[in-house]
This record gives structure tokens, sequence and C-alpha cells, in this order.
């Protein structure tokens, strides 16, 4: 069966997919940040339990929601990280496959652990 466009995720294999959305405004009124999966499974976060966002070039973005520490790994993170700071992302989206241009921020993983469990 061949398909073509989009599937239900967003992600058309001839197009790539985003590696995250964004709202049109700064300090929207999002309320929740959903992290996406590769294999199509979500989790959503509120933006009110966003307590702290660390960058580093070499290991990625970090994200505090209360008891969940999110922890996003990729390449070229930094417009990411920018956008998180002013609650403009909508959404993060792990990718499958690397056919972006060495320069795009592509994201390779996404972690959430809940840190009462002392991970």
């Amino acid at each position: 069966m061949t398909v073509t466009g989009p599937d239900e995720f967003g992600f058309d294999p001839e197009v790539g997919v985003e590696p995250h959305g964004v709202a049109a405004e700064a300090h929207s009124s999002l309320r929740m940040l959903d992290l996406r999966g590769h294999d199509g499974t979500s989790f959503a976060l509120p933006y009110a339990r966003l307590s702290t966002v660390a960058f580093n070039p070499v290991d990625g973005i970090t994200l505090e929601f209360g008891v969940h520490r999110v922890h996003i790994r990729g390449r070229n993170l930094r417009p990411l990280f920018n956008r998180l700071l002013t609650h403009q992302v909508t959404f993060v989206q792990e990718g499958d496959l690397d056919v972006r241009s060495e320069w795009a921020t592509f994201v390779n993983s996404i972690t959430v652990r809940h840190t009462e469990d002392g991970l």
C-alpha cells in the first residue's frame, strides 16, 4: 500500500516532520506543552508548572515541571530553547528520519521522568 501525504501524526516521509510547533505570539495563552514521540504517543504538561528551562549545546534542553523533568536531545536546539522561554511552543516532536539540513533544528529524543522516583 502506498501512502501519500502526511499521516495522522503529521509526518510526511517526503517532507519530514517539524521538530516543534510555534504559537503566533510570545506569552500566548498556551496552557500545555505537547511532547510527541516518534511512535505517535503524546504527553502534555502545563506551562503553569514550568519552573526551569536549561540549555546545553552538548546535552540538550532540560525542562522542570514540578515533579516531571523533561530532557530533549537533538541538534541545533537553540531556536527551540528560545521559544520555550516565551511559552510559544505548542508541541515538540521526536523525529524518525534525520532528513533535514545539518543546520536545521532536529529532535532525536524526548525523555520524561517523574522526579519523585529519584531518577
